[in-house]
């Protein structure tokens, strides 16, 4: 009978320490993957294994993901972390207690690399306190949503709210706090404090957006039917936001394609452009026209033909090609660009007259005249413009600005009398009125390209961007 009472009590001390055991296990176990694009691997400290679609998190873990990958884990308390390519985070600690008066959440995320999308379910009655921890930065949540960005080996993070609000500070200044809000952006560099947040504008929106898969992404469950408050009746999942309209993040930094334009005064142009760091912008293009009526020049007309009776100007054509190169800058890192460009211009001119013989310009006689001009320019050309490049990398644009010369060389000037009749040959060329034809084309038709500002306007820029 005693040894039956023995056994007894040893399988009830077996049956209560597993049971603990197992509690024990399921409190470690804080949440799973929901789901998963793409490779990604787990690092629990020991070993690393490679992530799938319901695998259980703990804290401790590091989840990792690979190029081209997603990974969406969903917390047991309703929270959610999304990882884009490249990114990285360690769940130091995870702590929820629901069962006692004071509920509440204390967890911490350090290590975070790359891009990530949080969100942390806000709640009155539970006493939230999350952080999430970059190489420099260190942001507290309390129930909210956004968009966290660290590239690796890189000294900056940014910070994106778009729902609630984060403390935002760095470890080498904690004295320094800035709170951003719902539709604020913040930054830190390096070792310095976090500067006050600004507006997130439709231009960084637009540079910034993404969509994520079709069915990715589930909708979370609703927070609370009775909240009073405005800001707790918005939806719980934001809008995804990461840099560089979906592309990997080689494309964030790098983007270059060929080039096509059309327009007032730049006329036909091919070329290379090439985007850096979502806010620079290079580019080589070369063009021109042949056989233009320079007359469609502004006021060009009026140089030629002012008080000029006797060799009235009657036609004139060009050929007209450039070569520039040109840098600018996206100041709000979106579409909207101001620059300028340094180019060459040649320009082989023809120009059609005919001389009035005869005493006193009265004969009827009219002996042809053709004059030659050839002037090489060097000009800057300050601009403004919009270019826009899609998810697919189709590009669209257009652009204003002046050219302005700088200098002028290279320059040739001849001219012919087309007749066959050696009296009205001598006649012309003798006279005031064939010199000072010359002068005019040589003079103020020359000069109009030499040192006139001229404006122009790339109707349409279209192209691609790799």
């Amino acid at each position: 009978m005693l040894k039956n009472k023995s056994l007894i009590k040893i399988f009830l001390i077996f049956i209560l320490t597993s049971f603990n055991i197992l509690k024990a296990y399921s409190q470690d176990e804080v949440g799973k993957i929901d789901n998963i694009i793409g490779k990604a691997d787990l690092f629990d400290g020991k070993e690393t294994v490679e992530l799938k679609k319901g695998d259980l998190v703990h804290p401790s873990d590091t989840i990792r993901t690979k190029e081209n990958a997603l990974v969406k884990i969903i917390f047991f308390d309703g929270a959610d972390i999304i990882l884009y390519e490249k990114s990285e985070l360690n769940i130091k600690e995870y702590k929820v207690d629901l069962e006692s008066d004071q509920k509440s959440l204390k967890s911490i995320f350090e290590n975070i690399k790359g891009k990530i999308r949080f969100f942390v379910k806000p709640d009155k009655n539970i006493n939230n306190d999350v952080k999430y921890k970059t190489s420099n930065a260190v942001m507290g949540v309390r129930g909210t949503g956004g968009f966290i960005v660290a590239p690796e080996n890189a000294t900056e993070t940014q910070l994106v709210v778009t729902t609630g609000k984060v403390e935002l500070s760095n470890p080498s200044t904690p004295e320094v706090v800035q709170e951003v809000k719902e539709n604020q952006w913040g930054k830190i560099e390096g070792d310095k404090p976090p500067p006050p947040p600004e507006p997130v504008t439709p231009e960084l929106i637009e540079a910034l957006k993404v969509t994520l898969p079709e069915g990715f992404d589930t909708p979370q469950p609703p927070v609370d039917e009775e909240k009073e408050e405005e800001n707790d009746s918005k939806p719980s999942t934001p809008e995804p936001i990461v840099p560089i309209e979906g592309k990997n993040e080689d494309s964030e930094f790098f983007r270059i394609g060929p080039m096509a334009s059309f327009g007032f005064f730049q006329f036909f142009s091919i070329g290379a452009e090439a985007r850096l760091f979502q806010f620079l912008g290079i580019s080589a293009s070369y063009g021109g026209i042949s056989n233009f009526n320079l007359k469609n020049y502004p006021s060009l007309e009026n140089r030629i033909n002012h008080n000029n009776n006797n060799t009235p100007i009657q036609d004139t054509s060009g050929n007209i090609q450039h070569l520039e190169g040109r840098v600018v800058i996206y100041p709000f890192f979106g579409s909207l660009f101001i620059g300028t460009a340094l180019g060459f211009r040649h320009l082989q001119a023809t120009v059609e007259a005919c001389e009035y013989i005869g005493q006193f310009g009265n004969d009827n006689s009219c002996v042809p005249l053709r004059a030659h001009l050839t002037v090489d320019t060097v000009y800057f050309a300050p601009q403004i413009g919009w270019m826009s490049v899609f998810d697919n990398g189709f590009t669209l644009g257009t652009e204003l600005g002046v050219q302005i010369p700088v200098t002028s060389g290279n320059e040739n000037f001849w001219s012919e009398i087309l007749t066959t009749d050696q009296k009205q040959y001598s006649l012309v060329a003798n006279s005031y009125a064939y010199q000072d034809f010359q002068r005019q084309i040589r003079d103020n038709f020359g000069d109009y390209f030499r040192s006139k500002t001229l404006p122009f306007w790339n109707i349409i820029k279209i192209g691609w961007m790799f």
